[in-house]
């Protein structure tokens, strides 16, 4: 995989409730440095071939591997900058 400077990989999976509870096939995403949540999503919506009434109704979370670390929900009103 060529990567620019400053992009990262990561790996995202389905879930229904809790993360325990994942269905799909997992897949990885490249995010790049300085990018919006809003831009990430669109092109993660390209990519995946949903249309926008689907797309509207599924929900970001942010996962840590670690166990001891906090799951939280990514609202798409905040402009979250990547931070690499």
């Amino acid at each position: 995989m060529n990567l620019g400077e400053g992009c990262k990989v990561i790996s995202c999976f389905h879930f229904n409730k809790e993360p325990s509870r994942s269905h799909g096939i997992p897949f990885q995403f490249v995010v790049k440095h300085g990018e919006t949540l809003g831009q990430a999503k669109g092109r993660l919506q390209e990519r995946l071939g949903i249309p926008e009434k689907d797309f509207s109704k599924i929900k970001f979370w942010f996962i840590p591997t670690a166990s001891y670390g906090k799951q939280r929900q990514i609202e798409d009103g905040k402009s979250m900058l990547f931070k690499l």
